[in-house]
C-alpha cells in the first residue's frame, strides 16, 4: 500500500510539473474556480455567465455598438451565437456564445490572429456592463 501511494504521488507531481511547464496550469486552476471565472487561454478570453444565451447575445451586440465596431457576421440559433467584427486598426473580432443550460452560457472572445488580451477584456467588460 505504501509503495502504491508513493508511486501515485510521484505520478501526480510529474503531471503538475508537466501542466505548469506547458502553460496549462492556469487553465486548470481557472476551470476549477467555478462558473463566472475569466479564463485567458490560447489567445481567447472565456467566461461563463449565469444568464441565458439570448441575454448574453443581446448584451454582446449592444457592447459592440457602444465600442463603435460594425457587426460583419451575425449568426444565431438556440444553442450557439457567432459574431464577427473588426476594429478600425484592422484587428478582427470573433465572438462565440454557447448554450450551457437554460440559465447559463459561455462567451469566448478573440481579437486578432494571435489574440489581443487587452482588447478582448475591453469587449468582455462592455458585455458585462450591458448584461
Amino acid at each position: 500500500m505504501y509503495k502504491f501511494s508513493r508511486n501515485l504521488f510521484f505520478a501526480f507531481l510529474v503531471g503538475v510539473i508537466s501542466f505548469s511547464a506547458s502553460g496549462c496550469l492556469p487553465l486548470v486552476v481557472g476551470a476549477a474556480a467555478g462558473a463566472g471565472s475569466v479564463i485567458w487561454a490560447k489567445g481567447t478570453i472565456q467566461q461563463d455567465f449565469n444568464r441565458p444565451l439570448n441575454s448574453v447575445y443581446k448584451a454582446t451586440k449592444v457592447a459592440l455598438k457602444k465600442l463603435d465596431v460594425p457587426i460583419i457576421v451575425d449568426k444565431k440559433d438556440n444553442l450557439t451565437a457567432h459574431l464577427e467584427s473588426q476594429f478600425a486598426d484592422g484587428k478582427k473580432i470573433k465572438i462565440d456564445i454557447e448554450y450551457v443550460s437554460t440559465y447559463t452560457s459561455k462567451i469566448s472572445i478573440r481579437v486578432g490572429t494571435l489574440g489581443d488580451e487587452n482588447k478582448s477584456r475591453e469587449i468582455l467588460e462592455m458585455v458585462i456592463k450591458y448584461l
